[in-house]
C-alpha cells in the first residue's frame, strides 16, 4: 500500500537522520550539533556500541515483531487502575534512580538557591513557583541532613516534584496513545472500523515515551515538568470529547492550569476553539457545550485574580513578554526575519527538535503533510485530526520563530520540551489515521 510505503520510508528516513547527526554530533561537528553530541562526553567505544546495538535491534524487530503475543488491554475499570497504579509506582522508582544531580541545565541553580529564602512567584510562571515553594517546604525535612545546606535540600525536593509528575504522567502517556490510535468508528466517523495490530497501542506509547522531553521528569529541577503533564491530560481528554466520552471543561480544566503553570500554554488556545466549535455543531452537545464554554470564560476570570493575587501578575503585560519573544524574534541580538532563515538558525532549531525528540517535530512535518494531502475533504471532517493539528501547529511554528535569546537555544532547551508531547501525538495520530490504500 502507498501509505504504508509512505510510513516506512518516512521512519527510515527519519532513523538515518539521527543516526547521522549522533555520529557528526560526537566528532566532527559536536558545537554545531548541540542537540546531538551526547557521545561526545562518553567514553570512545560508547558511540559504536550502541551503534551496533541499534541495528541488532532493528533487525530483531523486522524478523520477530509478528510473532510477539502482545497483551489486550483489560476491560475492567478497577484492574485498569491497579494497572496504572503500578505502572506509575515503577515509573516514579525509575525517575528517582535515574534522577539527574546537577544544576547545569536551565534555571536549576538559581531555583535552588531562591527557594529558601521563600521564592514563590514568576510572572510567567505563577503556579510552578507556588508549587515548588509548597514542595520545599513539606519535603524538605525528608532531605536535611549533617553538612546538607538549604539550597541541597531545595533541589532534591524540587526533584522530588518532577519525579511525581511523571509518575502520573507515564500511565497518563499510555491512555492517550489509545486514544491517539483508536479506530474512527470510536466518535461515529465510520460504520465499521478496520481492524488494528494489537502492537499499535504500545508502540505509541513507546514513542511517547522515548522522546528528548521525557528527561524532564528525571527530577530535572525546573519549572516545566506539571506543565507537560497537564498538557498530556488535555489532550487525552480533549480526544475524549471528540469521541463523546468527556465533558467539554475536563479538557479545559487541565490547559487554564497549564496556562498558570508556564504562559506559554495559551499557544493550546486554537485547539480549545477547534473542541468548542466542533461541540457546538452537535445538536445533541450544544446545552452543555454552552454551559462548559461559560464555566470556561469564568475559570479563566477566576485564573486572571488568582495569580494576580499570587505574585502581582499582569496577564496582558506577560502576554505581550511572549509576543514579542516569540512572534516578534525580540530576543534575536539583531531582530531580522531573513535571520530565521540563516544557516546558523537553522542548525538551531534541528538541535533543539533533534533533542527533544527526534521522533516529534521532525515526524510531525512530513506525516502531517501527507495526511491532510491524501485526506483531502475528508481530513478537514476529521475532528481529531483538526484538534491535534491546532494543539502542534502553533508552537511548531513559535519554535521556529523564537529568536536566539540571551543565554542561547541550548539554554532554552526546556522551554521547547514540553511542547514535544504535542509533536509526536500529532504525528502518531496523522500516521494511525492515514487512509490505507
Amino acid at each position: 500500500m502507498r501509505a504504508e510505503r509512505f510510513q516506512i520510508g518516512v521512519v527510515a528516513a527519519l532513523a538515518g537522520l539521527v543516526l547521522l547527526t549522533h555520529v557528526l554530533g560526537a566528532t566532527a561537528l559536536q558545537s554545531a550539533l548541540w542537540g546531538a553530541h551526547l557521545y561526545a562526553f562518553l567514553p570512545a567505544p560508547a558511540l559504536p556500541i550502541a551503534l551496533l546495538a541499534t541495528l541488532a535491534g532493528i533487525a530483531v524487530a523486522w524478523r520477530f515483531a509478528q510473532r510477539v503475543p502482545w497483551p489486550v488491554a483489560p476491560s475492567a475499570p478497577a484492574r485498569r487502575i491497579a494497572i496504572a497504579c503500578a505502572i506509575g509506582v515503577a515509573s516514579l522508582a525509575i525517575f528517582w534512580w535515574l534522577r539527574i544531580h546537577h544544576s547545569l541545565l536551565g534555571d536549576s541553580g538559581p531555583l535552588s538557591r531562591d527557594l529558601p529564602f521563600g521564592e514563590q512567584s514568576h510572572h510567567l510562571q505563577p503556579l510552578s513557583l507556588e508549587l515548588h515553594h509548597y514542595a520545599y517546604f513539606w519535603t524538605r525535612a525528608w532531605f536535611a541532613g549533617p553538612g546538607r545546606s538549604p539550597e541541597q535540600q531545595a533541589y532534591d525536593a524540587v526533584a522530588l516534584d518532577s519525579v511525581i509528575a511523571g509518575a502520573i504522567f507515564v500511565p497518563v502517556a499510555i491512555g492517550l496513545a489509545r486514544a491517539l490510535v483508536a479506530p474512527a468508528a470510536a466518535n461515529g466517523a465510520a460504520k465499521e472500523a478496520m481492524p488494528r495490530p494489537a502492537a499499535l497501542v504500545p508502540l505509541a506509547a513507546a514513542l511517547l515515551l522515548s522522546q528528548g522531553f521525557i528527561q524532564l521528569f528525571f527530577g530535572y529541577v525546573e519549572n516545566y515538568t506539571w506543565f507537560a503533564l497537564m498538557m498530556a491530560l488535555f489532550l487525552w481528554a480533549g480526544l475524549g470529547f471528540l469521541t463523546r466520552r468527556t465533558p467539554l471543561i475536563l479538557a479545559v480544566l487541565p490547559l487554564e492550569i497549564a496556562i498558570g503553570l508556564n504562559l506559554s500554554g495559551v499557544v493550546l488556545l486554537p485547539s480549545v476553539a477547534v473542541l468548542g466549535v466542533w461541540g457546538w455543531m452537535q445538536p445533541d452537545l450544544r446545552r452543555a457545550v454552552a454551559r462548559d464554554l461559560a464555566l470556561t470564560v469564568a475559570s479563566l476570570v477566576g485564573l486572571h485574580v488568582l495569580l494576580q493575587a499570587l505574585g502581582h501578575f499582569d496577564t496582558m503585560v506577560a502576554i505581550r513578554y511572549m509576543w514579542d519573544l516569540v512572534a516578534r524574534g525580540q530576543a534575536m541580538q539583531h531582530p531580522s526575519f531573513l535571520m530565521l532563515f540563516g544557516a546558523a538558525h537553522m542548525r538551531d532549531v534541528l538541535a533543539i527538535h533533534t533533542l527533544i525528540g527526534p521522533c516529534a517535530g521532525l515526524l510531525l512535518v512530513p506525516a502531517a503533510l501527507v495526511r491532510v494531502a491524501d485526506g483531502g475533504r475528508r481530513g478537514l471532517a476529521d475532528a481529531r485530526l483538526l484538534f491535534v493539528l491546532a494543539a502542534a501547529g502553533p508552537p511548531l511554528v513559535a519554535s521556529f520563530t523564537y529568536g536566539d535569546s540571551i543565554q542561547g537555544l541550548p539554554r532554552d532547551w526546556d522551554l521547547f520540551a514540553p511542547f514535544a508531547l504535542l509533536y509526536v501525538a500529532a504525528a502518531i495520530y496523522c500516521l494511525a489515521s492515514q487512509p490505507m490504500r
